[in-house]
């Protein structure tokens, strides 16, 4: 049995996605093939996780401070590289130096947030240990950080390069996140990196069921949140056309979102005149969403707004294991373009509300069938598959290690 040090502040946050999918990927993968340790962040609920756990308290007071400068208009300490570094990381470490770390086969931290890494960093100088470093979102590239000060970019940006020079195994979840990472440090750091896509475990869904309400609306669902460059503005400004061309259609459809919606997009809404058509349902329980799936007749994903998008909602691939049609408004050569693309589902460029609403009252009047799509696309994101890649790479680590340590 493999025994891995995992840090991952995110492993006990019920709504964070990071969090849910470290939860099933290890929960899935204890007692088969490792026997994992998690340092995670303490949270007051009621969690069942079957791991082993070390479970450190956040100092609020620490957080509150970093907020405040946010708040007046100094953001960057709060990037360097997120507000954990102060508020949870050095506590960490000083819980973990009453734990035999030498005693485990690996170090394996997971952002975001990128304070995980920290960690993982301070823990790899001073054991030695094989380290993974695991990428679900980018690091310099991150479109939340918004720096005022040269001087704080530079130390963030000498962060993740320390990382990626310490780090023995480093893994992105997409191709573009691959790429720039290939181009910014060389081969010497791209031999060291693997993409490997997020996953899921089948056992935890239910089993699909046709649960349409005979109303005859068409239901479309955006599940997750909405904030930054992220924005369902062009998705408006396409169903107020549709209202006006296709008013037949428009009565029917019904865009649901759960989840954050800013304010902005909620009033742009209402400028529009399509309330009637746009539900707000607010965040739910991630146990509760199976219900909403089954009764989608589309799902829509946004994406970020900026060129080459590298990130994976990773609620997409709850979209494909769903097997409905999914829409997506994105950027030229984005990841969730190759997905759309590789999987047969529409993906539309921001700016283009006058596509989206011809594609939509093509569907609601007959004349065109979302229905070419692959429906075993959604395999390749199972647990199984994505172990089954994990584990073949931790083994040639670990083997690797002690041939060096048996050479030495």
């Amino acid at each position: 049995m493999i025994k891995p040090l995992i840090i991952d502040f995110d492993y006990r946050i019920i709504h964070s996605a990071s969090g849910q999918i470290a939860r099933v990927f290890w929960e899935t993968n204890r007692e088969k093939n490792f026997a994992p340790t998690i340092v995670c962040s303490y949270q007051d609920v009621e969690m069942d996780s079957g791991c082993d756990l070390i479970q450190v308290k956040e100092c609020n007071l620490l957080r509150y401070i970093s907020s405040a400068f946010r708040r007046l208009g100094f953001p960057d300490l709060c990037h360097i590289p997120d507000q954990r570094r102060f508020s949870w990381a050095p506590f960490a470490l000083q819980r973990l130096r009453k734990t035999d770390v030498g005693s485990y086969d690996y170090i394996h931290s997971i952002s975001c947030p990128e304070s995980s890494h920290m960690v993982a960093l301070e823990l790899k100088k001073k054991y030695g240990l094989p380290w993974v470093a695991q990428f679900n979102d980018p690091w310099v590239e991150n479109e939340a950080k918004s720096f005022r000060t040269d001087m704080f970019r530079g130390l963030d940006e000498r962060y993740e390069a320390e990382v990626a020079e310490h780090a023995d195994l480093i893994i992105h979840t997409n191709r573009i996140m691959y790429e720039n990472w290939s181009v910014r440090y060389g081969d010497s750091i791209k031999e060291k990196m693997i993409v490997l896509p997020l996953s899921f475990n089948v056992r935890h869904l239910p089993e699909i069921r046709d649960e349409h309400e005979p109303d005859g609306k068409f239901r479309i669902f955006h599940i997750g949140h909405l904030y930054g460059k992220r924005s369902a503005k062009d998705m408006f400004e396409a169903l107020a056309l549709i209202k006006e061309r296709c008013p037949l259609s428009a009565e029917k459809i019904e865009l649901s979102f759960i989840g954050t919606l800013s304010d902005d997009d909620m009033k742009y809404a209402q400028k529009l005149g399509i309330s009637d058509m746009v539900k707000y349902l607010g965040v739910i329980h991630p146990d509760a969403l199976a219900s909403y799936y089954m009764s989608a007749d589309m799902f829509l994903v946004i994406d970020m707004n900026v060129p080459r998008s590298p990130s994976f909602p990773s609620k997409l691939m709850l979209y494909h294991y769903y097997r409905k049609p999914i829409m997506s408004i994105t950027t030229d050569d984005s990841i969730i373009e190759d997905d759309m693309r590789m999987s047969g589902h529409k993906s539309f460029l921001y700016g283009d509300a006058e596509g989206i609403a011809s594609y939509l009252c093509q569907l609601l009047d007959g004349t065109l069938k979302a229905d070419g799509f692959d429906r075993d696309y959604w395999r390749k994101f199972t647990v199984e598959n994505v172990t089954e890649l994990y584990l073949d790479r931790i083994l040639k680590l670990i083997s690797d290690e002690s041939d060096i340590d048996n050479r030495s």
